[in-house]
């Protein structure tokens, strides 16, 4: 079809390979300099508790057996500490933009091959800028976008064996992928990778080749994986406990365990986050609506597989009132996929709507210069050095952008790409610093310092129950080069962090107190 041909000018070349460069540096600069919030200090604390103990098989937590998620997203870890040669914030989150960058390497690869060269620069892009991984999850050093990568490169593998009719290969790389899926974040791959190839054998009305050969080698593949980790596990503990606490969790998420308040509030919340997440690909949304939507569609068997795997896959997180949106990011690619198609077709047959886009991707563009004006407004980021420099930079670069856009380029949608990069840039050079200096993961950082500072190389231990912020147990690991244990009787020369408001033995010390978010108090005592 005329709209998919690879019509890249000279000058859009170099200008997407300017902003690709510009959004890789985007991705790392300050990615360090914010401490470990949310689940990320639990994977670091694994990662070092696995190093310590010096078993990369077995996870531990206070030096207690882990149950919630199998260890690879720990390995990655553990590997970039290896590569950097320490524990540091940059090293704990390098894999995760790492990730995100081969996510947009394969969604271009496939969709020049299958598509256009145009279709699979614009696909990637999309993806690779939408607001909520863009600006907040490739930020951190979490579990869910590498798992992404794993999970789309299996959906592709599908679809590019099919089309070379190899199935060995089709099987046994989809499978290879699966058992790291399961490897990274459990049974949830089980529903991704059988849904699939379910899916996609019935609409190619070829579901035999699900009972042949090449499908139950892969299974055996899978499971040599699989199997080959819980034995080496077995060797160190039960792994019953394990698999039965991974599936009570992915359990958990479903319509079955949750309330029927929960299901229709998830119903109606689910889609409305999937949409906003995928901005800017969102406004494109309306196109899927116009006049001849089947006819485009079956016009490429890449956009076909993709609406339909979305949809299948969508589906079982729509009627899950457990979802997080995190979960599903290896879908939002299928989707911009098909809203990206559509878009091509539209602008190429309807010049007005063509016309109507420019508009609305220049006013966007103009509203980019709000944030690096805010810079100046607001009091909380005066702290940060150089911040005046930082947003008139940022503000010239964004005028400069639209002005190119108006001269030379003549196509907003790309300017408008390069404007979120420049965004992002000013985001990682003002927010990042604010929340390293203000944020409370700051605060549960320095409280392990001061910890640190008072029982030096002393034994220290959480003394029964208590969990005080895994940030914190994070960092006086990290500095003590130990375990932090939990411990149930009192012994003298000790040191315990405990959560106990009742009166001290008259064994004990009180050393320190210090609180935590939530008002929770802890108390820091030396057993004499």
């Amino acid at each position: 079809m005329a709209f998919t041909e690879n019509t890249l000018s000279l000058k859009e070349k170099y200008f997407l390979l300017f902003a690709f460069v510009l959004y890789v540096i985007s991705l790392f600069i300050n990615l360090g300099a914010q401490p470990l919030y949310l689940e990320e200090p639990r994977r670091a604390l694994i990662a070092l508790e696995m190093i310590f103990n010096k078993n990369f098989i077995v996870p531990t937590e206070f030096g207690e057996l882990y149950f919630k998620k199998p260890p690879l997203w720990n390995w990655m870890i553990i590997l970039s500490y290896k590569i950097f040669g320490s524990y540091s914030e940059f090293a704990t989150r390098f894999f995760t933009p790492v990730s995100l960058i081969l996510m947009g390497g394969l969604i271009y690869l496939m969709g020049k091959k299958y598509v256009s060269q145009r279709f699979g620069i614009l696909s990637a892009f999309l993806f690779l800028v939408s607001i909520d991984i863009y600006f907040y999850f490739s930020l951190l050093g979490e579990i869910d976008i590498f798992y992404s990568l794993i999970t789309l490169g299996g959906f592709f593998t599908i679809f590019h064996f099919y089309k070379k009719q190899r199935w060995y290969l089709l099987f046994i790389s989809t499978y290879i992928l699966a058992a790291l899926g399961l490897l990274t974040k459990a049974f949830p791959t089980l529903v991704f990778t059988g849904l699939s190839l379910l899916l996609f054998f019935l609409y190619t009305k070829k579901f035999r080749i699900l009972f042949r050969l090449p499908h139950f080698t892969g299974i055996f593949v899978f499971l040599i994986i699989i199997g080959g980790y819980f034995y080496l596990y077995s060797r160190n503990n039960d792994p019953g406990d394990f698999l039965n606490i991974l599936w009570s969790r992915s359990a958990k998420r479903t319509v079955l365990e949750n309330n029927s308040l929960t299901f229709l509030k998830n119903l109606y919340v689910f889609p409305g986050d999937l949409l906003k997440n995928i901005f800017p690909a969102l406004l494109f949304v309306p196109l899927l609506f116009f006049k001849g939507f089947r006819k485009i569609l079956r016009s490429n068997d890449y956009i076909q597989f993709s609406l339909y795997i979305f949809l299948g896959n969508a589906f079982i997180y729509w009627i899950s009132p457990g979802t997080r949106q995190r979960y599903v990011y290896m879908l939002y690619p299928l989707i911009i996929n098909v809203l990206a198609f559509f878009y091509l077709y539209i602008i190429h047959e309807k010049p007005n709507i063509h016309k109507t886009y420019k508009v609305i991707f220049t006013v966007f563009s103009i509203l980019g210069l709000v944030f690096p004006l805010a810079i100046f407004f607001i009091p909380q980021f005066h702290e940060i050095r150089y911040v005046y420099l930082i947003g008139a930079a940022s503000g010239l670069a964004i005028l400069f952008s639209i002005i190119y856009n108006q001269k030379v380029l003549y196509n907003a949608l790309y300017i408008f790409i390069l404007i979120l990069i420049i965004l992002r840039i000013s985001f990682n050079l003002t927010v990042v610093p604010y929340r390293n200096i203000h944020s409370y993961a700051k605060l549960e950082k320095d409280q392990a310092y001061l910890i640190h500072a008072k029982v030096r190389d002393n034994p220290l231990f959480l003394f029964e129950e208590t969990t005080c912020s895994r940030s914190t147990i994070f960092y006086l690991e990290r500095e003590r080069r130990k375990v932090l244990a939990r411990k149930f009787k009192l012994e003298t020369g000790d040191f315990l962090i405990t959560d106990n408001e009742s009166e001290l033995p008259d064994s004990c010390k009180e050393v320190f107190v210090f609180q935590q978010p939530k008002n929770k108090k802890y108390k820091l005592i030396e057993v004499q």
